[in-house]
């Protein structure tokens, strides 16, 4: 099992779809830092030249505030479009590296021989933690490298809640680690968007026997995240804290994200794919190309 496990891993972060997720990911990440650089963090660095001689208190200027690590990472900064291109994009990156592999191998075979060779138990478990593994690497990696990069310009220091400048209210999740400590919270979110990320790969695998072709079932991760996304906001409002569309991102945009619902969502999204996951390959034909 462990070997099985160790190459399914392996398969999963050497495959084309790893390779442009990742780079699409640190991409926008890269460009986000330049944007952000150029027309945020210079222009404050001119306006506190000016205050900085008249002092603490400016009339025309007012209270000077220095801009902190968490006003400039790509997951908690939106001044650019850029945060939410990432996240719109979040589930199909996820999906890209290695969502559609159980499409293939039931298509040419390989899946029939995998379980004919171990159990059906295993190779499913094998598929999911690749997946799973993977989906979370390529999202985790362009929010760390922003964020390791931002710091070597932008002072780790938490957001003082007078400056008007935090992109979250002292009632929002983890509102204190943002204010205080900003490393913790990043890192916390990233920790929330690696698991979120497996997730989303794990549904393609979920869902492969519903589609005839592989676009179809790296795509539909991506559709069903817009459709929550929409969809809850719309017609359910009062349960967007619940919505796993929103949840996945650090700025929390909707206002409304709480560990509690954090956590019910959570759950329910893991109990969910596992069974769906589970009853879709329970007993599949093996001869059952599709």
């Amino acid at each position: 099992m462990k070997q099985l496990l160790r190459n399914e891993i392996k398969k999963s972060m050497r495959t084309k779809g790893f390779f442009i997720a990742l780079c699409v990911g640190m991409s926008i990440g890269l460009f986000q830092m330049a944007w952000f650089y150029k027309n945020v963090y210079l222009p404050n660095n001119e306006e506190y030249a000016q205050v900085i001689n008249a002092g603490y208190e400016d009339t025309l200027y007012g209270t000077w505030f220095e801009t902190g690590i968490l006003q400039a990472w790509m997951g908690s900064e939106i001044y650019s479009p850029c945060n939410q291109l990432f996240y719109l994009l979040f589930p199909l990156l996820a999906a890209l590296p290695y969502g559609g592999s159980l499409y293939q191998e039931w298509g040419d075979g390989y899946a029939a021989q995998m379980i004919s060779r171990c159990s059906r138990k295993k190779y499913f478990l094998a598929k999911a933690a690749g997946a799973f593994i993977s989906g979370g690497t390529v999202v985790f990696v362009p929010l760390f490298l922003n964020f390791i990069l931002t710091a070597c310009y932008v002072p780790v220091i938490g957001t003082d809640p007078l400056s008007m400048q935090a992109v979250i209210s002292n009632k929002d999740m983890w509102a204190s680690l943002f204010f205080e400590q900003p490393v913790l919270y990043a890192m916390a979110y990233m920790a929330v968007d690696f698991m979120y990320g497996g997730l989303f790969a794990c549904i393609s695998l979920a869902v492969t026997h519903c589609f005839d072709n592989i676009f179809s079932v790296i795509a539909f991760p991506m559709l069903f995240a817009c459709c929550l996304y929409y969809g809850m906001d719309s017609l359910l409002p009062s349960f967007r804290s619940y919505n796993i569309s929103d949840i996945i991102n650090p700025a929390q945009l909707t206002g409304m994200n709480r560990c509690s619902a954090m956590s019910l969502a959570t759950a329910a999204t893991v109990l969910i794919l596992t069974l769906v996951y589970c009853v879709a390959n329970h007993k599949r034909d093996m001869l059952k190309q599709r």
